[in-house]
């Protein structure tokens, strides 16, 4: 796995809108993408308080954006899958307490072990954010050209060597060896400075005499005699001296340095994708509430981030088993229709049968197993017959019976076995079954709101053993024909 890492600040000037626009022209122009000026015209936004994500072929491509009172972010992140390769390149832009940085984070990483991986290289985009003087502040100017010191800058010379100055990038200092000449070119250094804008800052004194009096300054911590020396941010020291021994590859093996150590450093918390989705998922949960109360960035915090995180994982375990219940209603209700209405499907290993029928099914597949009931019975009459009956019994074998009928049967005869009168429990297990009560002289008992299938009970059962299941059985034999 290979990893590049920065972050650095940037202009009050600077924006989402402005952050999403350089993104947009940072793929359009890559010859590696192939999200074009149409789609995102068309199809594809960056929106504020939003989430989302496009896969085009082999690319992919989301964001999320969260603006509150006290912070706003974006963070984007573009991953392109290749034969062997994976590139992720995740790049987030945040403004909080009137700073605002950006970071890059770029991770290729091999499908295989014997893959070697290429060397990772700085987006465009960071030198298209510095070029447009978008650059911000924080101990200097992020920009892309180098520092060439006058002599009245020794003071803040002395502050760089000293650690004394509030700057998170590290500074390559170069020092004056004879006559005014450095180790390096000065179009060396400054392709050095273009090539680190955004990852270090690099700068040059201007004499010998600069370099003495910076010796009292600093305690002798500075470097000179033309040697090249990298300082870490906010006093860390100097850990690394380039010197007329390292000529050969001292361009190459100053930025190989820098970005090695820039990209292992622990990112700024604020400059952290993570941390835009963590106010995201708070501002989603709290946009509804009475209060805009703005979250500080606290310990009570972090706990409520962790509750939401796991009322997340609850909701979404919730729509999964809602999903999985409206797909088994959705099965339900297919097969349902096809016994319904006006048309009976019946289909063996070949062919397909329709009836047409214009009732409707009294209770699940009614129509269906009655059919099927009748051409069972009827094999017999057909004995002689042989087609007759080969057709016969090729139907019976490939359309089965659901026998819904005769639970119905059962449920109906269950329910008036032993009936002398009709008390709230029998009443409610008949509306359940779906009978309608209407009450007169006698009790008219109507099934599915159809008159022609009804029959009588009488208000006290003058058999109490056999009343009441005479009753069911005649119903359910003369009038739905079930057996």
């Amino acid at each position: 796995m290979a990893h590049f890492a920065t972050e650095f600040p940037v202009s009050l000037e600077m924006n989402q809108d402005k952050f999403c626009t350089f993104i947009k022209e940072w793929l359009i122009k890559s010859k590696n993408s192939k999200f074009t000026k149409d789609l995102f015209q068309n199809n594809l936004f960056f929106e504020i308080n939003k989430t989302n994500k496009w896969e085009l072929g082999h690319e992919e491509l989301s964001y999320t954006s969260v603006k509150k009172e006290n912070f706003s972010g974006i963070t984007i992140q573009y991953i392109k899958h290749e034969t062997n390769i994976t590139f992720i390149t995740e790049l987030t832009f945040t403004e909080a307490q009137n700073q605002k940085w950006i970071s890059c984070q770029i991770t290729n990483s091999a499908k295989k072990a014997n893959i070697s991986l290429p060397d990772i290289k700085k987006p465009h985009i960071i030198n298209q954010i510095i070029s447009n003087s978008l650059g911000g502040k924080l101990g200097m100017d992020i920009k892309e050209e180098p520092y060439y010191f006058k002599n009245e800058d020794i003071d803040l010379a002395a502050e760089l060597i000293n650690g004394d100055l509030d700057c998170r990038l590290p500074i390559i200092y170069i020092s004056v060896y004879k006559n005014k000449k450095y180790l390096l070119s000065k179009n060396a250094i400054a392709e050095l400075a273009k090539e680190l804008s955004g990852i270090a800052h690099v700068v040059v004194e201007p004499n010998r005499d600069f370099s003495l009096e910076l010796s009292e300054l600093t305690n002798n911590l500075n470097v000179f005699k033309g040697y090249i020396g990298i300082y870490w941010a906010n006093g860390d020291g100097r850990n690394i001296i380039f010197t007329n021994r390292d000529l050969d590859n001292l361009y190459e093996d100053i930025k190989k340095t820098i970005i090695s150590a820039v990209s292992n450093r622990r990112p700024l918390e604020i400059c952290n994708g993570n941390f835009v989705k963590n106010h995201f998922n708070i501002y989603q949960e709290r946009k509804s509430s009475e209060t805009n109360e703005l979250l500080e960035l606290s310990m009570q915090e972090a706990k409520e981030l962790e509750l939401i995180n796991k009322k997340l994982t609850q909701e979404n375990n919730f729509l999964k088993e809602e999903k999985t219940k409206a797909e088994e209603e959705i099965n339900r209700l297919k097969e349902n229709l096809k016994s319904s209405n006006k048309s009976i499907l019946y289909t063996d290993s070949i062919n397909t049968i329709i009836l047409n029928c214009t009732e409707k099914d009294l209770y699940p597949n009614e129509i269906n197993d009655m059919i099927l009931t009748i051409l069972k019975e009827s094999i017999d009459m057909n004995a002689a017959l042989e087609r007759r009956k080969h057709i016969l019994e090729s139907i019976l074998e490939n359309n089965p019976m659901q026998g819904k009928g005769r639970e119905l049967r059962e449920k109906i005869k269950s329910v008036l076995k032993g009936y002398t009168n009709l008390d709230k429990k029998i009443r409610n297990q008949l509306e359940d079954i779906g009978f309608k009560i209407e009450e007169g002289t006698h009790y008219k008992v109507c099934f599915k709101d159809d008159p022609r299938y009804s029959f009588v009970l009488t208000k006290s059962g003058s058999d109490s053993k056999s009343g009441g299941l005479n009753a069911a059985t005649d119903f359910c034999t003369k009038k739905l024909g079930l057996k």
